[in-house]
């Protein structure tokens, strides 16, 4: 399941994200060395192939799965993504790895915004080929959610939107819930729980009906058990206040 615990974390263009498949670069080197009198530049080149050397890696602007495909002809090669950020994702921390003998096909679906790189290292190989591809995610992420509270009445909102693919499809509905937790209190309330269309701007009226005062922790969860692609998570405490009372006088 993807967690979002930070709204807004990016803001998607309007513009369809163009699928693209290239290969950046193909990287040829010739191993030499003979004679004890190449034995320093030999040590030199050993080292350097341990070096970790950094590239760019794609651009991303909406929420995407980045593919890197590394062929190699002698060993496989370590890689890292590295987000704009700066965290590092390893073989062991992205979605998938796979390793065939003769290529690496490592995947990573995200929505931080920005220019992310990668670095590798060369080993014993004496060429490499490296592609990048990016495809739409296919996976919710919850974006622009916020609460808000009526001026008038107190009532408490929340809006969201629950974008998904290449945000196109609004017809397919998913599951929702909102739940309030106390954070001060054992106190904890099921506000609201309905369907929601993919890719459409929700706002709803939360279930606060002789709820106390104090501060909550609001989670909107999508999705169930049957479609993981579905499932998201956001966050965020908040202070009720009660509802105000309205006065029906006119003047």
């Amino acid at each position: 399941m993807k967690k979002q615990t930070k709204p807004n974390l990016y803001r998607p263009n309007d513009k369809k994200m163009q699928v693209l498949s290239a290969t950046f670069f193909v990287i040829s080197f010739l191993l030499f060395a003979a004679g004890a009198g190449l034995s320093t530049f030999a040590t030199r080149m050993e080292t350097n192939r341990t070096e970790y050397i950094t590239d760019e890696l794609c651009t991303v602007s909406y929420p995407c799965t980045i593919t890197l495909t590394a062929a190699y002809d002698r060993s496989p090669i370590d890689i890292h993504f590295i987000s704009p950020s700066g965290r590092r994702y390893s073989q062991t921390q992205v979605d998938s790895f796979k390793d065939d003998g003769s290529s690496i096909i490592m995947s990573l679906t995200t929505d931080e915004a920005g220019d992310w790189t990668f670095d590798y290292n060369k080993k014993n190989n004496r060429s490499l080929q490296l592609s990048v591809d990016q495809t739409y995610a296919n996976q919710v992420y919850l974006i622009d959610a916020k609460t808000e509270t009526s001026k008038t009445t107190g009532s408490l909102y929340i809006t969201f939107r629950p974008l998904y693919g290449d945000g196109t499809d609004t017809t397919t509905e998913i599951s929702c819930a909102v739940a309030m937790t106390g954070l001060e209190t054992s106190m904890s309330r099921l506000a609201w729980n309905g369907m929601i269309p993919l890719n459409t701007t929700a706002c709803i009226e939360l279930d606060t009906d002789g709820l106390p005062n104090g501060l909550y922790q609001l989670t909107l969860t999508t999705g169930n058990s049957d479609n993981e692609a579905y499932q998201a998570v956001w966050k965020e405490d908040v202070t009720w206040e009660g509802l105000k009372t309205v006065s029906n006088n006119t003047w």
